[in-house]
C-alpha cells in the first residue's frame, strides 16, 4: 500500500498535467450533427491567408465511408479549408482521412489539393460550415490570429 502523502502528490501531478493538456487542446465547436455524421470546426485554427479565412474542420461518421468503389475506408477526416466569405466559396487545401471516429485511429490517406474554389451552396454541410466560420465573431477571431495579418478581401 502506498503512503497517503505519495497518493496525494501523484494526484496533484495528474491534475496539473490534465489542466496543461486541456489548456492547449483544440477548440472544436459543433457545426452540425445527425445520426450518421457530425461536423466540427477548430476555432483555434482560424486565420487570415491571402484575404481568405483558413480553418480546420473534422467530419466524423457513424459508419465507415469510402471513396470510389470501396477505396480508403475511413470513419473521420480532418480537412483544411480556405473560405472566401464575400464570394460564398470555399476550397479544400489539405485532408487526412482516419480509420477511427473523431480523428482517431490510423491515417488512411492524406494529402494536399490545388485549392480550387467552389460555391459553398453546392453542399448543405459546407454551407453550414461557411456560416459558422464567416460569422462576424469568427472573422474577428481569424483576423486576431493573423496568418498574413490581412483583412478580409473587399471588406
Amino acid at each position: 500500500m502506498f503512503p497517503l502523502k505519495t497518493l496525494v502528490g501523484a494526484a496533484a501531478i495528474a491534475c496539473s498535467l490534465f489542466e496543461t493538456s486541456t489548456a492547449t487542446a483544440t477548440q472544436w465547436e459543433s457545426v452540425v450533427r445527425n445520426a450518421d455524421e457530425a461536423l466540427y470546426v477548430d476555432l483555434d485554427s482560424l486565420r487570415m491567408v491571402d484575404g481568405h479565412v483558413e480553418a480546420q474542420a473534422l467530419h466524423t461518421y457513424s459508419k465507415a465511408r469510402t471513396l470510389g468503389q470501396d477505396w480508403y475506408a475511413h470513419r473521420s477526416r480532418v480537412m483544411t479549408y480556405r473560405f472566401d466569405c464575400n464570394g460564398e466559396k470555399l476550397a479544400f487545401t489539405a485532408f487526412e482521412m482516419r480509420s477511427g471516429e473523431l480523428g482517431s485511429g490510423e491515417t488512411v490517406i492524406a494529402g494536399t489539393t490545388g485549392g480550387y474554389m467552389f460555391p459553398a451552396a453546392s453542399d448543405p454541410l459546407d454551407g453550414k460550415l461557411m456560416g459558422k466560420v464567416c460569422s462576424p465573431a469568427n472573422l474577428t477571431r481569424a483576423e486576431r490570429h493573423g496568418g498574413d495579418a490581412g483583412r478580409l478581401a473587399s471588406r
